[in-house]
């Protein structure tokens, strides 16, 4: 795998000239673009790709981290992640590509959003050109409470999930005893 870098690298594509890099990005951008815009399956795909070997079991935790950690060096791994996700999200790189105004794209990100069409469209406007700081700061955020907010309904899910299982089980105690 690459070598693990800590430095991070501003946002230093001239506008206009060609879609950004994941490794060319502004470091902040990686966990969200890793996490938001792969699943896991296909981030382990990658990894057989590269032909990576892995000794022993690792959590998915530690499978993101490794690609984030990696994210700002350009290398067959992160290559490779460029790959897939212009391959994956082609549609919408597509779609946002045709903005040139930074306003008009930033309308095109909240039109995105606002539909639950995240992934590709995170990933169109933080590789697009004619991103602004204020945009690309603005939808980062957003992405990053998103994810807070997914978190907390999950948690929530989770424990009505719990409470339907034991009231589906007493009620299947009652049918029995009932039948009985």
């Amino acid at each position: 795998m690459c070598e693990l870098l800590t430095t991070f690298q501003a946002n230093d594509t001239p506008a206009g000239s060609r879609r950004r890099k994941l490794w060319e990005l502004a470091g902040r951008f990686h966990c969200s673009v890793i996490g938001t815009c792969l699943t896991l399956g296909e981030l382990k795909k990658i990894l057989q790709r590269c032909q990576i070997s892995v000794e022993g079991e690792v959590s998915d935790y530690d499978l993101h981290g490794a690609f984030v950690n990696m994210a700002d060096k350009a290398c067959s791994a992160t290559r490779q992640v460029q790959k897939f996700l212009d391959r994956k999200h082609a549609a919408e790189i597509r779609r946002l590509a045709k903005e040139r105004d930074p306003a008009a794209l930033g309308k095109a990100w909240d039109e995105r959003f606002g539909t639950g069409q995240v992934a590709g469209a995170y990933w169109a406007l933080v590789t697009h050109p004619f991103a602004t700081e204020a945009l690309l700061t603005r939808a980062y955020g957003e992405v990053h409470m998103l994810s807070h907010q997914i978190g907390a309904t999950n948690r929530v899910d989770i424990r009505r999930l719990a409470m339907l299982e034991r009231r589906c089980t007493d009620l299947e105690a009652e049918l029995s005893a009932s039948r009985a």
